[in-house]
């Protein structure tokens, strides 16, 4: 996942599919997702299944940071935690991209397939996510602290400020500056 290609409706009409789905029949169909799109060896696989983890699934010890490399663009670590779901914030239940992606550092053991198995010993969450009204939450999550403190150029900041406005108003973005 770029936040580039990452429209709020889209992971939406995702998470929701899947949750309907119901637990095990979610899980066979991101198995086979990683089966017929992780051989490829794109990393974007391994994000993707990384964020909507994330999002199907209740993790009761909560979600740890994927190490997938580093975020890109700089963050402050520190102001990432405040955000459980991260790279993902949730605004008034609607899910946001933080980063435009991960730089890659190496070999890591946080792959997408582990992601899942994990996620065989959570409960997939009992609601579906909001379907409506992405450019207020884009704009309640704009505003709040948390965001105006979690990078670390203040460019950056306005930069992903208007990500999330696009990822809201289901604009994928052609150009990075």
């Amino acid at each position: 996942m770029d936040a580039n290609q990452y429209t709020c409706k889209d992971m939406v009409q995702c998470v929701n599919g899947l949750r309907r789905l119901g637990k095990e029949k979610a899980l066979a169909t991101l198995r086979e997702d990683l089966r017929l799109n992780g051989i490829s060896g794109n990393p974007f696989v391994e994000e993707k299944l990384h964020l909507i983890c994330r999002l199907l699934f209740v993790n009761p010890d909560g979600w740890k940071s994927p190490r997938l490399g580093q975020p890109s663009p700089d963050i402050e670590w520190n102001v990432a935690e405040k955000f459980p779901f991260f790279p993902i914030a949730l605004s008034d239940g609607v899910p946001f991209l933080l980063i435009n992606g991960y730089e890659s550092s190496g070999f890591t053991s946080d792959t997408g397939a582990a992601c899942v198995n994990l996620c065989e010993h959570f409960s997939i969450i009992t609601n579906d996510l909001p379907q409506k009204g992405y450019k207020k939450a884009a704009q309640d999550l704009i505003k709040s602290e948390p965001f105006k403190q979690l990078y670390i150029n203040p460019e950056d900041r306005e930069q992903m400020a208007k990500s999330i406005m696009c990822q809201a108003e289901g604009i994928y973005q052609i150009q990075r500056k």
